[in-house]
Parts: structure tokens; C-alpha cells; sequence
């Protein structure tokens, strides 16, 4: 098997016990629920927050809003220049989770648009790694809601660890 199939693989496999949780609880993908995918980027260093940023916001958005994912979050540290940033995509089905990295490679636009960021060399890549959350919306808050633009842009992203 070759590396690529395996991570291909690898990914529908984590998506197959998502499904069948979802059909024996009695809903489907379409249950009218979002699925959020919830990726935090590890720099390497401040000097590529603004790069990653200009790749999001000229290759990435449009071609993820081309191919229905909307809206993308895009969030970095109020203070300070940590070298991180935290990307939320939201997908209507388990399926546009599976099928995301196919049809960006698949968007000439994507391609052409983000090909310096693409095409970063071995030795000085983009971004050191990403980490990767599946998430799906609560029963009474089904869908997300993007606040007005009178609303504050400032949002806190909290995560609780337990001892146990």
C-alpha cells in the first residue's frame, strides 16, 4: 500500500465508527447538524503567521466557500506573536470531511493561488505540523452562527483536561 492510499485510508476509517454512531442514534448526515473540523497549525516561528495568513485569506477561503465549506474561522492569539494559528471549518456532512483534501487538489484556482505556500521547500516548510479535531454541533445548537459585524470579533477558545 502506498503511503498516500494509507493516510486516505486511515482518515475514512476514523470516519466509519462517526457514521454508524450517527445512523444507530437514528440520524444521518443530513440531521440538519454541523460538522466542525477544527485544526490548530504549528508554525515553527512568528516569521510564518503572516505567509500562513496570506495563503488562507487569498488561496484557502475562496476555494473552500467554492466548494461549499463556509464559513472558515481563521483565529490567532490576541496578544503576543505565538507561532499558531487555529482554522474551523464547517462542513454540512461527514462526507465533505472525507472528501476536503481531494477536491482542493482538485481546484486549478487553489492551486495556482497558493502555490508558493504549496511548493514551501523540505528544508524551511510552511508550517511545522497541524493537528486535527472532529467536532459535531449540540442537538439545541444545531448550526453556527456568525455574529454581526456590530458584534465583537474576539472570541475565546477554551479547552478543559481532565486529571482522570
Amino acid at each position: 500500500m502506498k503511503r498516500r492510499e494509507f493516510v486516505a485510508a486511515s482518515c475514512l476509517a476514523g470516519l466509519v465508527p462517526l457514521r454508524a454512531a450517527a445512523r444507530a442514534a437514528g440520524s444521518n448526515d443530513s440531521n440538519g447538524k454541523d460538522y466542525y473540523e477544527l485544526r490548530l497549525y504549528h508554525l515553527g516561528d512568528a516569521a510564518k503567521r503572516k505567509p500562513f495568513e496570506d495563503f488562507v485569506r487569498r488561496a484557502a477561503i475562496p476555494a473552500l466557500n467554492r466548494i461549499g465549506i463556509k464559513p472558515v474561522g481563521v483565529f490567532g492569539p490576541a496578544e503576543g506573536d505565538d507561532p499558531y494559528v487555529y482554522v474551523l471549518f464547517v462542513h454540512e456532512s461527514l462526507e465533505s470531511v472525507a472528501t476536503l483534501t481531494q477536491k482542493l487538489g482538485d481546484d486549478p484556482a487553489f492551486m495556482e493561488a497558493g502555490t508558493d505556500f504549496l511548493s514551501a521547500p523540505k528544508n524551511d516548510p510552511a508550517y511545522a505540523r497541524f493537528e486535527s479535531s472532529l467536532l459535531i454541533a449540540f442537538d439545541d445548537h444545531p448550526r453556527l452562527a456568525v455574529p454581526s459585524k456590530k458584534d465583537s470579533r474576539v472570541f475565546q477558545l477554551r479547552i478543559y483536561e481532565s486529571h482522570s
